[in-house]
């Protein structure tokens, strides 16, 4: 930020700022609560102000790095049903959020919801994203129980992405219009079997044993079609 490289910390409000032509090291206090954390930083468009997501905890900050301000907002899962509020972890509750028109749109990292913060009233409401996201994962060899994460992509600040694990697919999404479109993940299939390690070949302690993965399932192994090493 302005030639400072930011290190937050996942247990207090203090922020390692260091500048990168003199690597002077300071540490500093972000906002008076000291029972806070961050997680993630996140630019915002306006060019001048910071938003420090928790490591723990559902208190998001505003934070203007040049004249030290910093906003809180507290309790955003209130908005959430609440059996979905009782299942949520309070470690690394947001995974992302992008900021457009006044607002601050979160993706929860275990949630398939959504929250949508109004910066200048402080109300708190959920957002429907135009995409659908599946409860269960894709397949078995990709096991994973967050759900995804939303993102700053480009210049256009009405334009975002969000990338969802369960499936593996990205959108963009039009923010103003609520509107989103899949971006095609594609590989060159055979590519990605000529670089199996098949048996003995992953590493000097893996012998002996085909790693088992979607390129080498079990039907794959039943029938002889494993890939790489024989």
């Amino acid at each position: 930020f302005r030639n400072i490289m930011l290190l937050s910390s996942p247990y207090d409000q203090k922020m390692l700022a260091v500048d990168v032509d003199t690597f002077e090291p300071q540490l500093i206090g972000v906002g008076d609560d000291i029972d806070v954390s961050c997680s993630k930083i996140i630019y915002d468009n306006n060019g001048y102000t910071l938003w420090l997501l928790p490591y723990m905890g559902d208190t998001i900050r505003q934070w203007n790095p040049s004249t030290g301000e910093c906003r809180y907002y507290k309790d955003l899962l209130e908005c959430l049903p609440e059996n979905e509020k009782q299942s949520i972890l309070p470690e690394r509750i947001f995974s992302g959020c992008v900021i457009y028109n006044g607002k601050v749109v979160l993706s929860l990292r275990c949630s398939r919801y959504f929250i949508c913060l109004d910066t200048s009233s402080g109300k708190i409401s959920l957002w429907n994203p135009p995409f659908e996201l599946p409860e269960k994962p894709q397949n078995s060899y990709f096991q994973f129980k967050e759900y995804g994460y939303i993102f700053r992509d480009d210049f256009v600040l009405r334009k975002c992405r969000y990338f969802s694990y369960r499936d593996r697919k990205l959108y963009s999404v039009d923010l103003k219009d609520n509107k989103a479109e899949e971006v095609k993940i594609s590989y060159d299939r055979q590519e990605l079997v000529d670089h199996e390690y098949g048996f003995c070949d992953a590493a000097p302690w893996n012998r002996y044993f085909c790693k088992e993965n979607a390129l080498n399932s079990l039907g794959d192994f039943i029938d002889g079609h494993t890939a790489g090493a024989q």
